[in-house]
């Protein structure tokens, strides 16, 4: 069996760490040494805690959704495929439709935003976000996984949290705090790979593009 190792690939998933950017009111990511090769114990253990929305991450529709789908409805193969990444530059604080005119969008497809999101490295107010008119236009267009390079897909000050709602009431997921710092928009094939953690609203993952 003949196998091609991809040309480009991206690894974009945020390291995770003592003093990573994290959601307000979430918990820190901490860890706790159980046991130690330097205290002659037999092995290195550590507890961690961690928000299970803690780095890079994807939300399932249980996050916000009374009875929504969970971790354990959607296979690993879902969660990867076609993926467009599109850039949207400074003076765009939120996405609408008319900035994905002209985009080669299908369905099944995965949508990842590059903004200048990807240079913040502390909680901001003022951040590239997605309007719920964009919202509605990918999930129109049948998308099964939208992303953001920041903390949430909603703009700050959004209560309501309207974009969290529009698609994952539709069963779209999304990922949020993604590393496309050093990505070039364009048309690649995510994986994302959540912990496989049973009947969960949402999970850490480790993600790439590559082609």
């Amino acid at each position: 069996m003949l196998f091609s190792a991809p040309v480009v690939f991206y690894d974009i998933t945020k390291l995770i760490h003592s003093g990573m950017l994290i959601y307000p009111g979430d918990p820190a990511f901490s860890k706790e040494c159980i046991s130690s090769l330097d205290k002659e114990d037999a092995c290195n253990l550590l507890h961690i805690h961690m928000s299970n929305h803690a780095g890079t991450h994807i939300d399932f529709p249980a996050h916000f959704i009374r009875g929504g789908k969970t971790s354990a409805d959607f296979r690993l193969s879902h969660l990867m495929g076609r993926c467009l990444v599109i850039e949207v530059g400074p003076g765009t604080p939120l996405i609408y439709p008319e900035n994905l005119a002209g985009q080669d969008i299908q369905e099944g497809d995965i949508v990842f935003f590059k903004t200048p999101n990807s240079a913040i490295t502390e909680y901001v107010e003022e951040y590239t976000a997605i309007s719920p008119a964009a919202a509605q236009y990918l999930r129109e267009k049948k998308v099964k996984i939208v992303g953001i390079d920041y903390l949430s897909v909603d703009a700050h000050g959004d209560d309501s949290f309207a974009v969290h709602r529009e698609l994952l009431s539709h069963d779209v997921l999304i990922v949020e705090n993604l590393e496309l710092k050093e990505v070039p928009a364009g048309l690649y094939y995510a994986r994302i790979y959540p912990l496989n953690i049973k009947e969960v609203d949402g999970s850490p993952i480790r993600a790439s593009l590559e082609r």
